[in-house]
């Protein structure tokens, strides 16, 4: 999840068609390998209390990214809102007649 949010972030797959999402999903799995092989050097060399810590740590950040990418989201969400209007549909009942313009 992480290297696909830093792939978004830096915007790897922008203007790059169907192809941008095989570039996102690399990043993701690009970063899963390291973080798969760099926990068992963590696990080998760190303490169970300073794994149990981290991993609070992380959580934290966790819920510190999920809060400010929600808020990007609501955000850009209200923007959207205000640039579409709403269209003016005219609609007519059966019994309205439109009178021919002549110009």
């Amino acid at each position: 999840m992480v290297g696909m949010y830093v792939a978004g972030l830096l915007e790897v797959g922008k203007n790059q068609g169907l192809a941008g999402g095989a570039i996102v999903l690399g990043w993701g799995v690009l970063f899963a390998a390291i973080a798969f092989v760099s926990s068992f050097f963590i696990a080998h060399i760190v303490t169970h209390k300073k794994i149990v810590r981290l991993n609070w740590l992380l959580l934290f950040l966790l819920i510190i990214v999920y809060a400010i990418t929600h808020y990007r989201y609501l955000e850009r969400q209200k923007s959207k809102e205000k640039t579409e209007q709403p269209l003016k549909s005219k609609t007519k009942t059966p019994n309205q007649v439109e009178e021919p313009k002549a110009s």
